[in-house]
């Protein structure tokens, strides 16, 4: 496989698991409920954001800036997610 084909399977893989991550798991992040469904909620919503970023990562060494600025745009959302829960679970606990 070429550095171009891994490129778009990892960009299509991304675009997916955001796009899962939206429809099932963010409706339900961040509404109150007992501790141990907002526990598994922000484990759920950390695993989604942790391979999200697993996914792109490897390809900031190998891009040209304008496709490095473009990833790193890509890695905010997973990373304001990891936040998120990182501050939810400050209240939980």
């Amino acid at each position: 496989m070429t550095f171009r084909e891994e490129k778009v399977v990892r960009i299509g893989l991304w675009v997916v698991f955001q796009a899962m991550f939206l429809i099932f798991v963010f409706p339900d992040f961040g509404i109150y409920r007992n501790d141990q469904q907002q526990i598994r909620a922000c484990f759920v919503a950390s695993c989604f954001a942790l391979v999200s970023i697993v996914i792109i990562a490897p390809l900031l060494t190998r891009v040209s800036r304008v496709w490095r600025v473009l990833l790193l745009l890509m890695l905010a959302f997973p990373a304001w997610i990891l936040y998120s829960v990182l501050r939810i679970l400050d209240f939980v606990v």
